[in-house]
């Protein structure tokens, strides 16, 4: 089935407590009892352990165009990405995207955004969002201060959100006035219908 969608189709607005993101991602991705497709087995497997930007960069480069032909992308500053769930880590693919987003729209691109907390615990996998806010919350922060005002911010996949939000109140924390999120997967699964639900 194919899962390439437009920048509307595929844009989802997370919100949890004082804090809103509006996230935008070149593909549904599957999870738990659905099949994976090529896309969902790369993102889900192999994305966090080697390097795979040449099989994602096609997809999030036709993002950014239909982004920029919006205007969505005038006024940034800076290109960071969303630290891996152990301390100090970042996904080879995550940090290989960053540098090829830098260079296609001719920005700075630094890993701002540490972890400092280990966020992989079976707490942080349970779907109710209080848990994974729990887990999430205070595991990530700063690593200079800031005096960029617009940050394109890249995560891999978005479930819930939640990790998401976080970095954006830590870069709104720093001094950061707008971020622009983007993602390699939503998290889908299929109806009895065939039709793709978003999870979280």
């Amino acid at each position: 089935m194919g899962c390439d969608k437009t920048i509307q189709e595929l844009a989802h607005c997370v919100y949890y407590g004082i804090c809103d993101e509006m996230v935008y991602a070149p593909r549904w991705y599957y999870i738990m009892d659905v099949k994976p497709d090529d896309y969902s087995h790369k993102l889900c497997y192999n994305s966090k352990r080697s390097d795979c930007l040449d099989y994602f960069w096609p997809h999030v480069k036709r993002m950014l165009e239909e982004l920029r032909g919006a205007g969505m992308l005038t006024g940034l500053d800076l290109v960071t990405v969303i630290p891996s769930h152990g301390i100090g880590g970042y996904s080879p693919t995550l940090d290989s995207l960053g540098r090829r987003i830098s260079q296609h729209l001719t920005l700075p691109y630094e890993k701002i955004i540490s972890r400092v907390r280990v966020t992989r615990t079976d707490e942080s996998r349970i779907d109710n969002l209080e848990g994974r806010y729990r887990a999430v919350s205070g595991s990530m922060e700063l690593n200079r201060p800031l005096t960029e005002k617009n940050v394109l911010l890249i995560d891999d996949v978005k479930t819930t959100g939640i990790t998401i939000l976080e970095a954006k109140k830590i870069l709104l924390g720093g001094g950061v006035e707008n971020t622009l999120t983007i993602c390699l997967g939503i998290n889908a699964t299929e109806d009895k219908n065939g039709q793709l639900q978003e999870v979280g």
